[in-house]
């Protein structure tokens, strides 16, 4: 997976940008989480999410997936 490979060489940032998929299933979801959980463990990486506020799922999902990761910075548009 790729989110694991760029996880496990320890970058000093990650962005992810999240402005443009219309849709996200559950297995999009569930993917995201647990890279989210797995960047949490290695300290010393800083995650940031780009997503947008024209969509309702997107700042909700992206707020929920920053309450067990206080750390994950958000820029919502």
């Amino acid at each position: 997976m790729l989110l694991k490979f760029v996880a496990d060489s320890s970058p000093n940032t990650i962005t992810l940008d999240l402005r443009k998929p219309e849709f996200l299933n559950i297995s999009g979801i569930n993917i995201l989480s647990k890279f989210a959980i797995e960047v949490r463990q290695q300290k010393n990486i800083q995650i940031t999410l780009k997503g947008s506020k024209q969509i309702p799922w997107r700042e909700k999902f992206l707020k929920k997936l920053q309450q067990p990761i206080p750390s994950l910075h958000l820029q919502l548009e």
